[in-house]
């Protein structure tokens, strides 16, 4: 919310907390809460910043200009003018930038509070333990105004067209896409600051290199306070401030952590969304992302001529630009462009591995199962000397059981699917498959590792495998893929029967190029075909073909050469029908998922024919492969190892 709090709680030079309790409850109530927070907020010293007015860091400054920036500030009446109004002064002022001789804050706070501002989901009902909404303009109950709310007011005081623009977990790469808005636009923004406790106007990055083609040279912002200069209000000492790109980044009054809901004393004060495809609900099963909460997020100037200016001032876009959907797949009327996969819920877990780990659901091909027991399993060699099996099921992707230990080693990763009962009424069935630690590696099975059968066993295949086999149920009985151990590494096929324990016959696919690393192959159950994907050997790019029956492997009309892959890749499919995608921006109905160099993960988004759209970075890292499972509904679940010294396991809810 950021708005609406003018001190945060911080120190200023004078060793006083910055906020004053006004206008919100009464006076016996501001006392009573004012030694609280200060304790909560008071985090020592105060931080050297550079002092105004003249700039004081290096290179070019890109964006606003300083002198036009500073008359509008003037022009609307600089300092905020209420609590609340941090926000509201930011778009007061921008206003007065973009060339309105009439917008002031008091005329900003009173549209906030019309009916026109309003957004098409409704106000928020007022509710125990939150302070909002302060304006009918708020999909939260903020204390303040929210980023919605913000992006209706300059939507309004401008002419222009905003959007709230939310990145990724990852304050550099924020910061980054911050810098190149402000070239692109060159117009001040609005940024929430002090995890989500206030607002400024960013007017300018500086950088000895061009931010849009080469941003390691950016050395800072410049950085503009509507509260500078409110008795315990703002977060600077100055109007504004030449802040460093390190304090911007490490100082939690900048970016030094993500917004917030900042519970403080028993009350809400920057909730996410309560109302409309947004609200924050973990309760409900799919309902478990945050819109802003962990995000770094501000207002942002549509480009020109982008699709974005046709979606509603309503709808959020992430770091790529791209349409953050309603958490159950909404999509704003009109929009015709790039939807995200976001990262919704995630937990790290205790375990550690020493490969990447391997997880399915069965919910991944059949929609009707899942809520079966175990809906989901993960598997992962252990960091161990001999990397010993682990095995961990899951109803949700995000709760997982005690670990079962299993006796068996392995000389990469494993791979898992997870089976139908073999009776009516009896649990999921998991499936392992492995490399020894043989000199041949050779392939090991095991058909119900948990024995809820009564029948386990397991099988050792007389061939090796040169990297981390893949398994899938498909067609009535579990189909096995695998690199070989000869030089060119081909690709191999093997249906191995209703319970993987009774190969068929090999098919190699002795035409396509073989594999760097493991395949991956997938039951797209919606179109009845297997999917088959890997890295390719030497160029590492990643290559896709599908077949109805194992066999007959084609290339599908839309595959193209994907970019280059850093240890295999993931696919995964929907089995529900999604929203209608627009002529010329089809809505996904698949996506890959692998590691590019430098450890990020990158997701494509696939078409039914398997033509692809627009990449984009999953704001994580990880040192292996990731791996992903469709459970319930539009969401997925990706696992993937940490970077770590430990390489923990990590599991997050991806919305398509």
């Amino acid at each position: 919310m950021g708005l609406g709090w003018d001190g945060k709680g911080h120190k200023r030079a004078n060793g006083k907390p910055r906020r004053w309790w006004r206008g919100v409850v009464s006076l016996l109530l501001t006392l009573a809460l004012g030694v609280a927070i200060g304790a909560i907020f008071s985090h020592g010293p105060p931080i050297a910043l550079a002092s105004a007015p003249g700039p004081t860091l290096s290179g070019t400054s890109y964006g606003a200009s300083h002198s036009r920036m500073q008359s509008a500030a003037n022009a609307a009446t600089w300092p905020q003018q209420n609590s609340l109004w941090c926000g509201v002064a930011t778009v007061a002022a921008i206003g007065r930038y973009q060339g309105s001789t009439s917008v002031t804050q008091q005329g900003v706070a009173n549209y906030l509070n019309s009916d026109a501002a309003v957004s098409v989901w409704g106000v928020p009902s007022h509710a125990s333990g939150y302070w909002g909404p302060g304006f009918r303009a708020d999909i939260s109950r903020d204390f303040g105004t929210d980023p919605r709310s913000l992006a209706a007011g300059m939507d309004w005081a401008t002419a222009g067209q905003y959007h709230q623009f939310v990145a990724g977990a990852d304050p550099l790469d924020a910061s980054i896409r911050l810098a190149r808005d402000l070239e692109r636009s060159t117009q001040p923004i609005s940024v929430f600051v002090d995890h989500a406790f206030h607002s400024v106007v960013v007017s300018a990055v500086f950088s000895t290199t061009d931010p849009m083609t080469n941003p390691g040279g950016i050395t800072g912002f410049e950085v503009w306070d509507p509260g500078w200069s409110v008795a315990n209000g703002g977060i600077q000492p100055n109007e504004f401030e030449d802040v460093s790109l390190n304090t911007w980044l490490t100082d939690s009054v900048y970016w030094g952590g993500p917004y917030n809901v900042n519970l403080i004393n028993g009350y809400i004060y920057d909730p996410n969304p309560a109302v409309g495809p947004y609200r924050y609900d973990p309760s409900v099963s799919g309902h478990a992302a945050t819109l802003w909460s962990g995000h770094y997020v501000y207002v942002r100037p549509d480009p020109v001529n982008v699709l974005s200016a046709r979606a509603s001032v309503d709808w959020a876009f992430n770091q790529n630009g791209q349409l953050i959907k309603g958490f159950s797949g909404e999509l704003s009327p009109g929009y015709r462009g790039s939807t995200a996969v976001w990262e919704g819920a995630k937990v790290t877990l205790g375990s550690t591995t020493s490969f990447n780990p391997a997880f399915s659901a069965r919910g991944s091909y059949d929609s009707a199962a899942a809520g079966s027991a175990p809906a989901a399993a993960l598997v992962y060699a252990g960091t161990d000397s001999a990397h010993h099996l682990n095995v961990r099921t899951t109803q949700d992707g995000l709760s997982y059981s005690s670990v079962l230990a299993l006796s068996y080693t392995t000389s990469a990763a494993p791979a898992v699917v997870v089976m139908p009962p073999a009776q009516s009424g009896s649990q999921n069935i998991v499936y392992l498959a492995w490399d020894g630690t043989d000199s041949a590696h050779s392939i090991n099975l095991l058909y119900d590792v948990y024995n809820v059968t009564g029948h386990s066993q397991t099988l050792t295949l007389s061939f090796g495998s040169a990297s981390s086999p893949s398994v899938a149920y498909f067609s009535g009985q579990v189909w096995l893929t695998w690199a070989g151990t000869d030089s060119n590494h081909r690709l191999n096929v093997l249906p191995l029967g209703p319970q993987g324990m009774t190969p068929g016959t090999i098919t190699t696919l002795s035409s396509l190029p073989g594999a760097s690393g493991g395949p991956s192959l997938l039951n797209d159950a919606q179109l009845q075909r297997l999917v088959l994907s890997w890295a390719q050997a030497g160029s590492g790019t990643m290559t896709y073909r599908i077949s109805p029956d194992g066999v007959q492997w084609t290339a599908p009309a839309g595959a193209v050469s994907l970019s280059a892959s850093s240890g295999g890749a993931t696919m995964v499919a929907s089995l529900i029908q999604l929203p209608g995608g627009e002529p010329g921006y089809p809505t996904p109905a698949a996506y890959m998922v692998w590691r590019i160099p430098g450890g990020d993960l990158l997701a494509q988004p696939f078409t039914s024919s398997l033509a692809p759209g627009l990449s984009q970075l999953v704001p994580e890292q990880t040192s292996y492969a990731p791996v992903a499972s469709y459970i319930a509904g539009p969401d997925f679940i990706l696992v993937w190892a940490g970077t770590n010294s430990g390489h923990n396991i990590n599991a997050a809810q991806m919305q398509m």
